[in-house]
């Protein structure tokens, strides 16, 4: 089953927060289910540009708004919060990434670059948007812009 990064039921769509999908295997499921292409993104703490597009870009509501249309993955092997879950075992977001938990983003890091990225350099940050069939329409690394 997959589940959309969406906002609880009577909450308003956060247009600062781009909507990451927690698995591959999700985001595979969904792309088969809409045909949106996949935007999968790798990013690296301590990094300038990859602090810059976090910053910036991913809460830029002209880029969130852009994500939409997209299936959007995030990895990152750096852990944000020391926890994933609280004592009643609801998810906690990355403070840095959001909508993923930071077990999440540090598991698809490496399933990130094995599905879509494996043909080039293990850069981040680095972005690839991936069309429903396999073909990859853009692949990007270090752009801030």
């Amino acid at each position: 089953r997959v589940l959309l990064a969406t906002p609880a039921v009577g909450q308003a769509p956060d247009i600062r927060q781009v909507h990451w999908q927690r698995s591959i295997e999700d985001a595979l499921s969904l792309q088969r289910q809409t045909g949106r292409p996949i935007l999968a993104a790798l990013n690296m703490d301590g990094e300038s540009a990859s602090d810059r597009i976090v910053h910036e870009n991913y809460r830029d509501p002209a880029f969130v708004t852009a994500s939409r249309a997209c299936i959007c993955v995030v990895g990152s092997l750096f852990r944000h919060n020391p926890r994933d879950h609280d004592d009643d075992g609801r998810r906690i977001p990355c403070p840095r990434l959001g909508h993923v938990t930071c077990g999440e983003h540090v598991a698809l890091e490496p399933r990130l670059f094995e599905t879509f990225l494996a043909d080039g350099e293990r850069v981040a940050p680095r972005h690839a948007l991936v069309l429903p069939n396999g073909t990859k329409a853009m692949d990007l690394s270090i752009n801030v812009s």
